[in-house]
């Protein structure tokens, strides 16, 4: 088959790609002189505490989801969060007696329009290393600026105003605390009652609900400053959500005051604001001390990735950092999914880690992240939810765990191969090494389980050498059948997952990979698959046969570990039990990702060029539609196809599916193609998520993808910049559509519109997608070194 390499030397069209402000080289979105300020009020911002809590709005400070909040606390745990305090109203009194407002707010059946306009003193904001908005004063009287930061290891949120020492006359600075007690999945329309206790140097706030809020205030200077808080309860009602409205859902809410704190600010001076839902201690913090320690904890992780010191790259950085999250009461992390909504889904997780984690040298997180979901290992399969592991509030802990995906034990294979790449990588004390070493040993004990539950999860050893005589020395004749996950009354699996005899996986239900969405049919209609794919999804096979060859290389080294360090110090006996087995299985693994890779020419697709999406399939129309999931047998590590079949593959997916921010999930030619995901209606938005729509996180497969037929040469990594420019622009903000669908700077989105401008939707912050950008970056950047540079961690 001869087919000309379409990449080679051969600059590719780039895609129509949205309108892009480049009036800021950094997403610092200033002012020039003489001219109205850039600042996109309506572009969202996001910060994150270790505990899970976290704070979002606008950068014109009006909130327009109901996720947005001063303060979000996290509750019992990081998914269990509440809106505790919504917004702060806070405006400026000037020495002549003028006000002016530092903030944006709509309430209903006001003009939303206002939205769009920045508030008439701010002058710049950014984003990094933390949260900063500069205030400029009328008249050239001197700026103030506002940051805000969580505590290292605390659910505590400190606010600094600070006003510029060249200000020529003090300002008195007025905030009033508009609070709540609601989940962040609801609005609240109700009205209660609020107990306020002032003191000295802040108030308590108890709400009848049931949550407390504590405020505490302290100035930079010695001499206290002037400080009052006046007491002026009301509810302030019908407060407006222009996101919710966009998404056909409930936009208004009541939101409560206490009351006001005046504080006069004299030119130099700093007064913080201390926020928590927990006591606090006398003398609150400092908020340059905590802007300082953030700035640090993030330079390090900048000096693990071994990224240039862009601004791109460090937002990115700070992305990835903000989806590593501590349960309240447990010392393990776990890995956010996105924001605002999502909680840890396994199948997010195993698949950000590599790039989230790992490509910063994240070891030991990484371990107890994989530890918490891989514990729940059941009959071969990973769930896709995990319980949540809170110890002392047991009424809240799911209790079963949820196992509804065929993929995820398969990508488990490929993170913990990407996990013992790190490993070989970092400069680790021997005894840390060992520890490590015997991690990987027990992920892999765990692996092997996934390995035979799904190598018998449908025929027995004698059937399957039956009805394919070259599994003999693969297959064991006297095993029997081994279900995989949960079983029903039979013992059979629920789900019917395991190998055919030619090698390749298969399953009878229609909803286990990652395009997974169920609609209900009708108001009390059952749930039906929108993307059936039961029979061989063509990913499901892509990581089976990288994963048999991924535990082949996680075999070989423990081998080379067990015979340099003896990390489980284990006995002679039990030295030569270990080289047998390992031996045996990389044999066996080996000669069946042969078997494999030659069964995976079934999905090859002569006239078109690309592979079918799906083989012995119940929905026979669904085999051949132009679909993303065939990348990943081109972009993972281990890949069956002849070169000149991947360069065919890539290009045809470039050509059907490719966008700026990542792949269409169907190609745009196919009648089932919906090209916007509907802003309005659960249901709508369902039938398109997986029908068009465009998932960043496929932008990293495809990229490794491109990089794997062109043999990473200068030439294509230079071509995968540019093709990656669309996707900095928006984790910069400076896509201008994107600010009116809804992104926050700083980070990635979930999905964008099939067609263009592609605007952004979803999630506006996904762990797997600011994972596989990072990691390419990290490549990229390491491709460009003379040697790789080890990490000490």
């Amino acid at each position: 088959m001869q087919i000309a390499n379409p990449f080679l030397g051969v600059t590719l069209p780039r895609p129509v790609s949205p309108r892009v402000n480049r009036q800021a080289v950094a997403p610092q979105f200033a002012a020039k002189a003489n001219q109205p300020p850039p600042v996109p009020p309506n572009l969202e911002w996001l910060e994150v505490g270790a505990r899970g809590s976290y704070s979002a709005s606008t950068i014109g400070l009006a909130n327009t989801r109901r996720y947005h909040g001063l303060y979000v606390a996290n509750g019992k745990v990081p998914t269990h969060r509440k809106v505790l305090i919504s917004r702060f109203d806070e405006s400026i009194v000037l020495s002549d007696g003028s006000t002016t407002s530092l903030t944006n707010q709509v309430f209903d059946k006001q003009d939303a329009n206002r939205l769009k306009v920045s508030p008439p003193l701010l002058g710049k904001f950014s984003p990094y290393p933390i949260p900063t908005w500069f205030f400029n004063l009328p008249e050239g009287k001197g700026c103030m600026q506002k940051q805000l930061v969580f505590h290292k290891d605390q659910s505590i949120l400190v606010i600094g105003y600070t006003l510029s020492p060249e200000a020529t006359e003090p300002v008195e600075l007025k905030i009033k605390p508009f609070v709540n007690d609601r989940d962040i999945h609801t609005l609240n329309t109700r009205e209660w009652n609020w107990e306020a206790t002032p003191n000295n140097k802040g108030v308590t706030l108890r709400s009848s609900e049931g949550s407390l809020v504590f405020f505490q205030w302290r100035s930079s200077r010695t001499d206290e400053p002037y400080m009052n808080f006046q007491r002026d309860a009301n509810w302030y009602r019908n407060y407006f959500y222009q996101r919710e409205a966009d998404r056909g859902l409930d936009s208004l809410e009541h939101n409560y005051t206490p009351g006001e704190l005046t504080i006069r600010l004299r030119p130099g001076e700093t007064i913080n604001l201390t926020v928590s839902d927990s006591s606090l201690t006398e003398g609150g913090h400092d908020i340059n001390l905590l802007a300082n320690e953030r700035a640090h904890r993030l330079k390090e992780l900048m000096e693990k990735s071994g990224l240039p010191q862009t601004m791109e790259n460090k937002l990115l950085v700070r992305a990835a950092d903000q989806f590593m999250v501590y349960h309240g009461f447990e010392k393990h992390p776990m890995l956010l999914a996105g924001y605002h909504w999502f909680n840890q889904r396994s199948r997010d997780a195993i698949t950000a880690l590599p790039g989230v984690a790992l490509s910063l040298g994240r070891l030991k997180e990484s371990e107890q992240v994989l530890g918490t979901i891989t514990k729940h290992l059941k009959n071969g399969m990973l769930p896709s939810r995990v319980p949540e592991p809170i110890t002392f509030f047991p009424e809240l802990t799911e209790t079963t765990p949820e196992y509804e995906a065929i993929d995820i034990s398969l990508w488990w294979m490929n993170t913990m191969n990407a996990y013992r790449k790190t490993l070989e990588e970092a400069r680790l004390d021997l005894n840390s090494y060992k520890a490590s070493c015997i991690f990987l040993k027990s992920q892999y004990d765990g692996m092997r389980q996934v390995f035979r539950h799904h190598l018998y999860g449908l025929h027995s050893g004698e059937a399957l050498l039956r009805e394919n005589p070259a599994l003999v020395g693969i297959v064991d004749p006297q095993q029997g059948t081994l279900p995989v996950g949960e079983t029903d009354e039979t013992g059979q699996g629920r789900y019917r997952i395991g190998m055919a005899p030619d090698g390749l996986i298969h399953t009878d239900s229609p909803h286990l990979t990652w395009m997974d969405v169920q609609a209900q049919d009708g108001p009390n209609g059952p749930f039906q698959p929108v993307t059936p794919r039961n029979g061989k999804p063509v990913e499901i096979n892509a990581l089976w046969y990288n994963g048999l060859k991924s535990m082949a290389e996680v075999a070989r080294f423990l081998q080379s570990a067990q015979r340099q360090h003896n990390p489980g110090n284990l006995t002679g006996d039990g030295i030569m039990e270990q080289e047998r087995r390992l031996a045996y299985d990389i044999g066996q693994m080996e000669s069946l990702a042969a078997l494999v890779k030659g069964s995976m020419q079934k999905y090859w697709d002569e006239e078109r060029q690309s592979l079918r999406d799906l083989l012995d399939s119940s929905y026979p129309e669904a085999e051949t539609q132009m679909r993303p999931n065939q990348i990943l047998a081109v972009g993972l590590s281990h890949r069956p196809f002849s070169p000149e079949q991947e360069r065919a593959i890539v290009k045809t997916v470039y050509d059907k599916l490719w966008t700026p921010f990542g792949l269409r999930s169907l190609a745009a030619d196919d009648p089932a193609y919906k090209g916007f995901y509907p802003i309005s209606g659960p249901r709508e938005r369902d039938l398109a998520y997986h029908q068009g729509t465009v998932w960043s996180w496929m932008a990293g497969p495809f990229l490794e993808a491109f990089l794997n037929v062109n043999g990473h040469t200068s030439a294509a990594r230079k071509q995968v910049v540019k093709m990656m420019k669309p996707m900095m622009d928006h984790l910069q903000g400076h896509v201008a559509e994107h600010r009116d669908s809804g992104a926050v700077v700083g980070s990635i989105s979930e999905i964008f519109d099939g067609n263009a401008p592609h605007y952004s939707k979803g999630g506006v912050a996904q762990a797997w997608s600011v994972g596989e950008i990072l990691r390419q970056q990290i490549n990229l950047a390491r491709s460009e070194a003379s040697e790789i540079p080890r990490r000490t961690l």
